[in-house]
């Protein structure tokens, strides 16, 4: 079988990658679309085969072919396994490029400028004449993404109430009130975010100012960067790729990580956080109260929350940049 993703691939193969579901040819013999590979697959005992595109979102990273010696071998039960199978396998890749561009030494980076009102950040600060800037992003389990973004110059009220009725946006929630500055959680689908995340890249920086933004994307240099800069501008399409860099991140190793994160924390929040994973606090049902670890630390309950909470707040953030390179 090729994998012509063409028109004229018209064998399992390359119908697979057009369509990105399971193809199958019941019967080598008469399929008038097996033709091409006919001869070579009768003299191998070859009388079914099955195309099963690994998928992942909307990237599909190639096929597999299955073969059987007797006709009509795939029924609906066969089908339905091998789809789940070019899932779980498409997940796995899309994983593993993600882990590399986790320990890439080298990276794309894809600099975009945005003013494509189809994009909720775009209209919500053209509108109040604002800035807004994405501090963080993480994935649910529903699929949904919270977007985190810190806005300046407008109410955070005000922009959760304009952004609320976007079709994209399922949930805004104010997280600080300043007036005319504040923190915003945007609960949405983010199809853009799931373009960039199933070609294993991350969004590195993101601010919209009075309508104009641009947008920073890192990609590890096995990434379809062509595609994915095509399936961004076809999602927005007053979107331009300004700027494409190569460039090389120090490696870290495992030593300087600990000792970048030891920098950070306070005696005081190293003893909380230890104590509290050595004594079982963070165990289900746990081992140790709070009241528990305070009273080994001759300090008050509260105290213990103040620099264990300090502590995971560290923490994170130092995940976050390792997130980032």
């Amino acid at each position: 079988m090729t994998t012509k993703d063409n028109e004229t691939g018209r064998g399992p193969g390359g119908r697979a990658l057009r369509t990105g579901d399971v193809q199958v040819s019941q019967d080598v013999r008469s399929d008038p679309t097996f033709e091409p590979w006919r001869e070579k697959a009768l003299e191998r005992g070859i009388r079914s085969a099955a195309a099963v595109p690994l998928v992942y979102g909307d990237v599909i990273y190639g096929i597999l072919a299955v073969y059987a010696r007797r006709p009509f071998a795939f029924s609906h039960r066969e089908r339905a396994g091998f789809e789940n199978l070019g899932n779980a396998v498409g997940f796995a890749i899309n994983a593993i490029e993600n882990r590399r561009l986790l320990f890439a030494d080298s990276v794309v980076e894809l600099e975009f400028e945005v003013t494509d009102p189809g994009l909720v950040f775009v209209r919500t600060s053209e509108r109040l004449e604002c800035e807004l800037t994405i501090t963080g992003y993480v994935e649910s389990a529903s699929d949904a993404w919270s977007v985190y973004l810190t806005v300046d110059g407008a109410s955070p009220t005000a922009a959760r109430d304009f952004a609320i009725d976007d079709p994209d946006v399922d949930e805004v929630r104010v997280i600080a009130d300043e007036d005319d500055a504040g923190v915003l959680e945007f609960v949405m689908k983010g199809p853009a975010l799931n373009n960039i995340t199933e070609h294993g890249a991350i969004l590195t920086s993101g601010s919209v100012d009075g309508g104009q933004g641009r947008f920073c994307i890192e990609a590890p240099q096995t990434a379809d960067v062509r595609r994915l800069s095509d399936r961004l501008r076809a999602e927005y399409p007053d979107s331009t790729l300004v700027a494409q860099r190569e460039f090389d991140r120090p490696a870290r190793k495992a030593g300087e990580i600990r000792q970048s994160i030891n920098d950070r924390l306070t005696d005081r929040q190293r003893e909380a956080l230890l104590r509290a994973y050595h004594a079982g606090y963070f165990d289900w049902p746990r081992q140790s109260t709070a009241a528990d670890i305070a009273a080994s630390m001759d300090v008050a309950e509260t105290t213990f929350h103040y620099h264990l909470r300090n502590a995971l707040e560290t923490l994170s953030a130092a995940f976050t940049d390792l997130e980032k390179g």
